[in-house]
């Protein structure tokens, strides 16, 4: 014989939460089977015939009287026999499972910890026990407390091999974090993890993702570490409260931390965990490290006002950052922060860790979208002629001309040849219609024409023939690739990874095919 629990009731108050958005699932899509799941629910069997487990609190008596009792009994109530043996059975691990919101809160009866924490705010788990667990605990609770055991239920990724295949210890497949962690790091392993983690998608895990993250967490230890080289004896260093102190950079890098700020709140808000990491590495990497970082050295060599105030948004910054970035890279962030206290107005009023530093307020004055659109139409024209550079095979070291034309209506944003000069390697210069040199390579963004002048820069005939003969190799090589890859035979027989790895090759070779094509193109236009 077995034990049910009548589910008609309890499934009724579970859906009605789940209708009503008082329980809601992350993404939305797995309500809806839920619900399906509860409006045809069967009885529950609670019975199991195992070793262990909460033991069923159903009693006999000699005399065939069944009954329940939550205490110790001695006797049957019905008759009175003493010759009690209690059913041997124990409760599905589901059922003891379904308690656990409200009993490691010292329920039953009434207790601090519960009053104080009770419904909790969150509930993570997988796709595959949203019947067999979540169900279970938001009609247990509503039957035994009348409330909701959380609000929000998360769905979290399941983490797949390469080529899709569910991770399995016994066919081999998995990965063992703790290998990973060795490698890379803890943090480097929790990052890489967090920006591949789209809500409600499966994950592909690839391990070079976590080399990714690898690679930022050197970048923060290395921007750090010249920030706090610069700050050397000015401990005490700080922003400059005079706007007008404040050039388009200053005002750019603030107005796009806190843009940050803001997004990685919203973002947190609904669990978009990678939208969140990938701000964040977004801003320290690009913005702040590639951007601001290289604008700041030649500030930072002068003496005076200015160069404190270049410290005191430095510091400012990545000490917001460290506070941004902890909860997804607890350990690096800790021991930045620890050394970079000391540099602090007032040091003593940080507190004794980066934990209990409040997390950066999504609201701030600082937003400056003008700055945001002037500096990011300098970005765009230091990008072309990083671009030309490159098509014009100009090696990364050397120094080269730009000049710059205006289109009508659209003057030269402030300061942009001083951005170029230390961000391109490019000695610019605005000049007219007429001067335009001959002959150039060239381009048009954010309103400005920029040219390049090839004479005396590259052989413009030697670097054609290099182009053609790399296109003509390169075509050679995806050409066969394509070939194979066209093969079903290949495709269907050969070893999935051996697959991938010719798909990789294909598209590497086609991005270099557009590169040398888009090189070739602009010295033909030049010539």
């Amino acid at each position: 014989e077995q034990w049910y629990v009548k589910m008609e009731e309890l499934a009724r108050r579970a859906a009605a939460v789940i209708e009503a958005g008082e329980v809601r699932f992350v993404p939305e899509r797995y309500a809806r089977p839920t619900l399906e799941y509860l409006h045809n629910i069967r009885d529950w069997c609670i019975s199991r015939q195992l070793w262990w487990g909460h033991r069923i609190p159903i009693y006999s008596c000699s005399n065939g009287h069944e009954f329940a009792s939550v205490e110790s009994t001695e006797r049957c109530p019905e008759c009175g026999d003493a010759k009690l043996e209690q059913d041997p059975d124990v409760l599905d691990t589901w059922f003891s499972s379904a308690l656990w919101p409200f009993a490691v809160l010292n329920w039953p009866g009434d207790s601090d910890d519960l009053n104080a924490f009770y419904p909790t705010d969150l509930m993570i788990t997988d796709r595959q026990i949203i019947r067999l667990w979540v169900c279970r605990m938001v009609f247990s609770s509503l039957h035994f407390l009348d409330k909701i055991p959380f609000p929000d239920v998360y769905i979290h990724a399941t983490v797949l091999t390469r080529d899709g295949k569910r991770m399995s210890k016994s066919k081999g497949t998995g990965v063992d974090p703790m290998v990973l962690i060795e490698r890379y790091g803890a943090d480097a392993t929790r990052f890489g993890l967090l920006q591949m983690a789209a809500k409600g998608q499966d994950i592909r895990f690839t391990e070079e993702r976590i080399e990714s993250a690898r690679l930022f967490c050197n970048k923060l230890l290395n921007a750090s570490r010249f920030v706090m080289m610069h700050l050397g004896n000015n401990r005490r260093c700080g922003i400059s409260a005079n706007t007008g102190d404040w050039t388009l950079e200053d005002q750019w890098i603030a107005s796009r931390l806190h843009d940050t700020i803001q997004k990685v709140n919203d973002d947190l808000a609904e669990y978009n965990l990678d939208d969140a990491a990938n701000a964040i590495y977004e801003f320290v990497w690009n913005e702040f490290c590639d951007w601001y970082l290289e604008l700041a050295k030649p500030r930072l060599q002068q003496e005076g006002e200015d160069a404190a105030h270049v410290r005191g948004i430095l510091m400012e910054t990545l000490e917001t950052s460290l506070r941004l970035l902890h909860p997804f890279m607890p350990f690096i962030t800790e021991e930045i922060w620890q050394t970079l206290k000391v540099f602090g107005t007032n040091p003593e009023d940080w507190g004794p860790s980066i934990m209990e530093a409040p997390f950066p307020d999504p609201y701030s004055p600082r937003r400056d979208e003008s700055a945001e659109a002037e500096f990011g139409a300098a970005m765009e024209i230091i990008g072309a002629v990083r671009r030309l550079r490159s098509e014009a095979g100009v090696q990364p070291g050397q120094r080269i001309q730009a000049a710059l034309v205006p289109t009508e209506g659209n003057p030269l944003p402030d300061r942009l040849i001083v951005y170029l000069n230390a961000l391109s390697k490019a000695e610019a210069r605005a000049i007219g219609r007429e001067e335009i040199p001959q002959p150039s390579i060239s381009d048009v963004t954010a309103g400005v024409e920029i040219y390049l002048p090839l004479a005396g820069l590259v052989d413009v005939e030697k670097e054609t023939a290099k182009l053609r003969n790399e296109i003509a190799s390169v075509e050679k090589d995806l050409a066969k690739v394509r070939v194979k890859l066209a093969n079903e035979q290949f495709t269907s027989k050969a070893p999935p990874d051996v697959v991938e790895k010719e798909r990789n090759i294909q598209s590497e070779l086609e991005t270099r095919l557009e590169a040398a094509q888009s090189r070739l193109e602009g010295l033909l236009k030049a010539g």
